[in-house]
Parts: C-alpha cells; structure tokens; sequence
C-alpha cells in the first residue's frame, strides 16, 4: 500500500524461520495460526472496505463495491480499509500468503499502536504491496527502507511474505528474496493490519496461511535476576545516537568526513510545517553519508539567518521593521556571525575528535556565503596539516538549476519559495520518516500564489508529488556526494 503513515501459505506447506531452518506448518515449534480458514475470528474491520472469506482466503474487493448515495460523499470516492488482528505482538517471526490485482492497494502492517481516531488503524510499519508503486514497491518498509532500484514481481499470483521484527531489527524476504534488512526504533509493539483500497488502486486483495512465532527480544532477560543488555552497537550514523567510544572507533576504522548539515524553521504557508528545511536536512545528511561509506553526520543545525527581528533598541523590537521570513510567527533567525560561529565551533570539535574531512552542507538559501568563507578560512589553517574543511553549494544551487529545467519540461510553473519542489520533497520525506502517518504537510491549506502573497508562499504547492519529491531529493544527494568525493581527491 500506500496511504499517507510513519512508515506498513494450501494443503501442508513449508514455513522457512528467517535466521533458522525450515519448519513444517504442521509442527508445534512455536509456530501458531492468525487465520482459521473460515471465519474472520481474531481480526477487526476498520474502514468501508468489505472483508469475507472465500477458498480459506481472507479477501476484500473495494473496486466491486457501490458507495450508497446516503453517505453523502462522491461516488467515485475510493474505498478502503483494513482487517487489524485483535491480538499485539512484541517481537516475533511471521509468515503469510498474499495475492494481489496488478491495480490493487495494499501492504501488510505490523507493530499498531492505538488508533487516534475511529476508522484509523493507528500508527504502524506498512511493508508495501505494490509492484510498481514510484517510491516504496512491494518487498518495501514505508518510511524505513526502500527496494529500489530493485523491484519483486508478486501480483496475479500467490506470493509470501517472511517478517521477522526483533527489537529494532526488521527483515522482509518476498518469496524467498530479502527485501529489507534494517534497523528502526519508532515502534517496538502492536497488532498486525492488512489493507484494502485507497486511492491509488481498489483491486482484489487476498491473505491466507498467517502465522506467527513469538521471540525475545535481543538481549532480553532469561530469568528474572538477569539484567537486559540493551543495543549491541551503533544503529545509525548519527552521532547523537552513538556512545563517544563508538564514534572513536569509527573514526579509526575508516569514518574520517563528518557531514554538518544545517537547515532551517521558516515560515512556508499555512500549508507546510516551519521545519521543512531540517526535516529534509536531517534526512539527507544520513542518506549522504550511507553513499559516501566513510561518513558521520553531526546533529543538524535548525536554525539559519532567516530575516530581521526589527530590533530598533535595547528591549525594543518595531513589528514594522521585521523582515523576510521573520514577519510571520515561528520563524527563527540567528545572525550570519552567529551561524558562522556556530559551524566553526562544530567543525572544531570534528576535528579536535580526528575526523579529518569536515563538510558543511546548507538546505537553505541563507547562509550560503557564511559557510562558504568559514570553510575557506579553516582550509587555510589546517590543509597543510592534511585536515580539510569543504563548503558544499552545489546541492542547493545546482538542484535548483535541475528543478528550473525540469518544472517547464513537464508544464509546471516555476516556483521561488516553498512551491512545487520544496513541498514535494517534503511530502517525500515526510513519508519516509512516518510513513502512512503524515505530520508536515496540511493538504487542505496548501497555496497557490506568487510575489509578495501574505501566505508566504511564491510557487504552486498543489502540485507536488511523492514521485517528484524522490526525484529532487535524489538530485540532492547525488550533487553532494559527487561534489564531496571530487574536493576530497583534489585535496590529496
């Protein structure tokens, strides 16, 4: 599927354990059934889409529903819906056959937790089930790991799923290929959710042979004297995450660039949140740092120069005299002094711990030219010591160029500030980060307006999409990386 959340076996067959040997279905080795075979006993509906069970199959058909006129909605409002187990789940191995229309809209969903409203599954790990879907195909964890470039062919026939979730470890194989091995802290228990419908496919769904095997969790206690040992290591390659003696350990083995990655909390319209420029900031910097092999990445810098504060005296501020992003409320601005100190005293620190590559990246118009004379500067002092400081531009300027030839390309207006391009790489990010469970964008308040608009907005924000916010981020991460790995070979 894919809705708007954080991040979603006939006869005797065999079940393959991830992590253990084959196991008959038959056998008690922990193993135990979610599904009869006949009834929907276990399983809750939520949503219009309509669940029965035909051939020991739980199965649902929204394209061959009729929305009743009395419910005063559009007839060609797409129905959907979802089955949640009655039963939650800590850690656990799970196996289940699904059979999917090439047009249906689907995924399998696990560790719920409660829903906010009523008719809401609640907020979950989706893993995808559509073969062509633009951003997380099937075999996918929405918001946590993508199949792409790769893609499972699953649809028109019966295909399995293997989940195993223990602890922050989340593996997925799709008919015997694995499509995700990944860690994630965002939800450590739940019920388990299958869809139907949405508004990007009504077709057939189909789930038979669900079955589950409870496990420990890594490290849990086997006796109630024994203490849990918490993580093993490292999960990320944010340093915040890490314990000093990780980060000095990395460093020795090979981690030598340290990514600091600044963004900003400006306004963007009444439709998209104040933090558009750190949400994509924070998501970035990890994805460039995963492609570069040798980095880590610092905590990202929120704050920018973003306007005036209209500051006319001591204790005095002139709401006249505010300017730029500053005359709406929630906008954070600090001086360029103040930024510039900011990224030297940080990139001091990487040094001072042995990093001896230190990039500055900005997501965000202002600033650029303040990061840019700081990191020449610090070159200047330590190049000839074999330790570099690099201003990378070509992520904001040269994917801006990208977006002004590619709008027109595909008849979309060009847009200056947090139009078709800023919203939709929020839009994508958003979906990466919580998945079905959107938080940034207001669809309903997003804006189409020009120059000098009171919203804020210069650009079309209406207009944005998923596939374009892959499209834009990808543009990002490549310039950085390329423009990365150029200035450090130079530098040798």
């Amino acid at each position: 599927m894919m809705a708007l959340h954080p991040v979603r076996l006939a006869g005797v067959i065999l079940i393959i354990a991830l992590g253990g040997p084959a196991v008959a279905a038959g056998q008690s080795s922990g193993w135990r059934s979610l599904f009869d075979g006949t009834t929907l006993t276990g399983w809750t509906s939520v949503g219009e889409a309509r669940w029965t069970v035909v051939d020991r199959a739980m199965a649902a058909n929204p394209s061959a529903q009729t929305r009743p006129a009395s419910e005063g909605k559009p007839s060609d409002t797409p129905i959907s819906g979802f089955l949640r187990s009655t039963e939650t789940f800590d850690d656990f191995e799970l196996t289940a056959e699904f059979w999917a229309d090439p047009n249906a809209n689907s995924g399998l969903f696990i560790r719920c937790g409660q829903p906010s409203a009523t008719g809401g599954l609640g907020t979950c790990y989706e893993i995808n089930i559509s073969d062509n879907h633009a951003v997380s195909p099937t075999g996918s964890i929405v918001g946590v790991h993508s199949t792409l470039p790769a893609r499972v062919k699953s649809m028109g026939k019966w295909s399995l799923f293997e989940v195993r979730a223990q602890g922050n470890h989340l593996v997925v194989k799709v008919n015997g290929e694995t499509t995700v091995d990944a860690h994630d802290d965002k939800f450590t228990n739940g019920a388990l959710g299958l869809q139907a419908g949405g508004p990007n496919g009504p077709g057939l769904i189909k789930f038979r042979n669900i079955r589950v095997r409870p496990l420990l969790a890594p490290g849990a206690p086997t006796s109630v004297s024994e203490k849990p040992k918490g993580s093993p290591g490292p999960r990320s390659l944010l340093i915040e995450e890490m314990t000093w003696t990780e980060v000095r350990d990395a460093i020795a083995a090979g981690k030598t660039t340290a990514i600091y990655y600044t963004g900003a909390i400006e306004q963007n319209g009444p439709g998209v949140a104040l933090g558009k420029h750190l949400f994509i900031a924070h998501y970035l910097a990890q994805r460039i740092a995963e492609q570069l092999g040798n980095a880590l990445v610092y905590p990202t810098m929120p704050f920018a120069p973003t306007g005036d504060w209209g500051l006319v005296e001591p204790g005095v501020i002139d709401q006249a005299k505010r300017t730029s992003h500053m005359r709406m409320a929630g906008n954070v601005n600090v001086s360029e002094e103040t930024f510039g100190a900011v990224a030297h005293d940080v990139a001091m620190s990487a040094i001072a711990a042995g990093f001896k590559n230190v990039v500055f990246i900005d997501d965000h118009g202002g600033g650029q030219q303040t990061l840019a004379k700081v990191a020449k500067q610090m070159n200047s002092d330590f190049g000839p010591r074999g330790v570099h400081v690099f201003h990378i531009p070509d992520l904001y300027y040269k994917e801006k160029d990208f977006m002004r030839d590619y709008l027109p390309k595909h008849n979309l207006p060009l847009d200056n500030h947090s139009g078709t391009d800023d919203t939709s790489e929020v839009l994508f990010v958003d979906r990466m980060a919580h998945g079905d469970d959107p938080r940034w964008i207001r669809p309903d308040k997003l804006s189409n307006t020009g120059p000098n608009d009171p919203s804020g907005v210069n650009g079309d924000q209406t207009l944005a999409t998923l596939e374009m916010g892959k499209i834009f981020t990808d543009v990002k991460i490549n310039l950085a990386v390329a423009q990365i790995k150029q200035l450090i070979a130079d530098a040798k």
